[in-house]
């Protein structure tokens, strides 16, 4: 489409569109990004972090509570039993916690926490029995080993679950990071593209302008240096406000086309009929010569 078969004051309105139109896109950028960030960023706060200290604590009560049973054993005092079973308490309430902050955490945890119970009951009874005189070294001997490698396995659980928090944790921030930086780099692009598609514009509507007034003024000379014909029109294609001007010129210059053709007209027929009468007259004046004379 061209710019001449639209009205300047279209052409004009083009700037403005691509400026409110760039001006809202960017906006809904900046809006859609602050959402997902205020999104991410809650989640931060209110599941992934207090998650990951539940995980840290959990992660250190586990290696406590297997020194606190071995200083039980060594020392043959059963209040280390208590303090224990404390730990487990503890850590069956960070558990069932962390599964309130992480719904999809629910069955790892509760399995955890059964295994947890599991172990503790069995290292309980290993030291009720290592605590007597007569310990049976025999006999606990396998169970010892069985419960210890449960707890390798608990303590390389609860370290894996704190690894994969913190990874998530880290991974949430940097995509918050990365988020925002995205939406900074398609702000700029977005500025960067409407600046110049204003520039174009700007130019194409200058010229187009510039061309239509151009146009007009070259019909107009055309019309002077032609000795003032008034046959001539002035030619305009476009259809914006100045083709009213045109048009309104133009209808201007054939009624006056057609007044001076009439005054011409009338001027011509006064020019016969005064020429008829001065021949009337001289006719007249000669009869009345011939008749003095006779």
């Amino acid at each position: 489409m061209q710019l001449i078969n639209l009205k300047i004051r279209h052409r004009i309105a083009l700037l403005t569109f691509v400026a409110i139109v760039s001006f809202a896109i960017s906006i809904i950028i900046n809006n859609q990004t602050g959402q997902s960030n205020a999104q991410r960023l809650n989640g931060l706060q209110n599941e992934l972090y207090p998650a990951l200290n539940l995980a840290t604590v959990n992660q250190g009560l586990i290696l406590q509570l297997d020194q606190t049973i071995q200083s039980a054993i060594t020392t043959g005092e059963e209040d280390a039993l208590d303090i224990a079973n404390t730990m487990v308490l503890q850590i069956s309430a960070n558990l069932r916690q962390l599964v309130e902050l992480l719904p999809e955490e629910a069955n790892p945890s509760r399995q955890l926490n059964k295994d947890v119970n599991l172990y503790y009951n069995n290292a309980r009874s290993l030291a009720a029995e290592f605590i007597k005189d007569d310990v049976d070294f025999s006999k606990i001997q396998r169970q010892a080993a069985e419960n210890a490698k449960r707890y390798q396995l608990l303590v390389e659980q609860f370290s894996e679950k704190k690894s994969i928090l913190s990874e998530q944790f880290q991974q949430s921030i940097q995509a918050t990071i990365a988020s925002a930086k995205q939406a900074e780099n398609s702000i700029l692009l977005i500025g960067v593209i409407a600046t110049v598609l204003m520039v174009i514009m700007g130019l194409l509507v200058n010229r187009s302008i510039i061309n239509t007034i151009d146009n007009v003024t070259q019909s107009l000379r055309n019309i002077s240096e032609g000795e003032g014909d008034l046959r001539s029109r002035i030619n305009y294609a476009g259809k914006d406000e100045i083709a009213q001007l045109v048009y309104w010129f133009n209808q201007f210059v054939s009624k006056l086309q057609s007044s001076i053709a009439d005054t011409k007209n009338t001027t011509e027929h006064l020019t016969e009929v005064a020429a008829t009468l001065l021949s009337s007259s001289q006719y007249s004046e000669l009869n009345v010569q011939q008749q003095n004379e006779a």
